[in-house]
Parts: structure tokens; C-alpha cells; sequence
């Protein structure tokens, strides 16, 4: 899985595109990258677009990868919005709530206005 940075002068939120195919250690390296940016940036709100991202996985991958991601984030991400495809969405509420049950206020959209209006209220 690849990811690039946009909008880099918007002081309300980190703004990431990922596009490819989506593996574990992939996504964890993105998700470290994206911890450090927030630290140094000081940025506390982070928006990611899924929607170019081949997704192949499984239940208990995403419940493992859903943990790693809320625990990364603690102290440092008050909201994470992430746009993805429709096609996604039974995986996206499951890996949605296993963040919210570990304190990451993680929520996914399928259009990126309403992801915006949501991080930035």
C-alpha cells in the first residue's frame, strides 16, 4: 500500500491518500509514519482516504490491526475519518467499532465532505 500527503498547509487535520493493495506491515508503517507526523506537526486529527486500496482480509486480522491502530494513536489522535467504498462497508463497522472500544474516535464515510464536516466539528 502506498500513501502520499495532501493538503500539507491545513492546520485542522492530516490528510492522506492511499492507493494499492492493502497488506498488514504495510498499513503499520503507514499508521507509524502517520503517529510521528501528528507529533511533530502538531496535529491531533488525521483524514484517510481508502478509496484507491484493494482490501484483502479477514476478521481477525482486522480485529489484531484495529487494536495495534487505537493503541498507536492514544494520547496522540483525538479523531481519525477515513472515506472508503461502499463495497467495504461490513468490514469498515467492524473495524470501526473495535476502535472505538479502545478509545479511538474512528469513523469511516463514503464521501469526503461529510468526513470533513465530521473531523473538523
Amino acid at each position: 500500500m502506498n500513501y502520499r500527503e495532501i493538503n500539507i498547509d491545513n492546520p485542522q487535520y492530516l490528510h492522506l491518500v492511499c492507493s494499492g493493495t492493502w497488506e498488514v506491515e504495510s498499513s503499520k508503517l503507514c499508521w507509524q509514519d502517520i503517529a510521528e507526523r501528528l507529533k511533530q506537526a502538531d496535529y491531533s486529527k488525521v483524514l484517510l482516504d481508502e478509496r484507491e486500496v484493494e482490501l484483502q482480509t479477514s476478521v481477525n486480522v482486522d480485529f489484531s490491526h484495529a487494536g495495534y491502530v487505537a493503541d498507536l494513536m492514544r494520547g496522540i489522535c483525538s479523531k481519525v475519518a477515513i472515506i472508503d467504498g461502499a463495497e467495504n462497508s461490513e468490514t469498515n463497522a467492524f473495524y470501526e467499532t473495535v476502535c472505538v472500544n479502545r478509545s479511538l474516535n474512528l469513523r469511516f464515510f463514503l464521501n469526503e465532505a461529510e468526513a470533513i464536516d465530521w473531523l473538523t466539528d
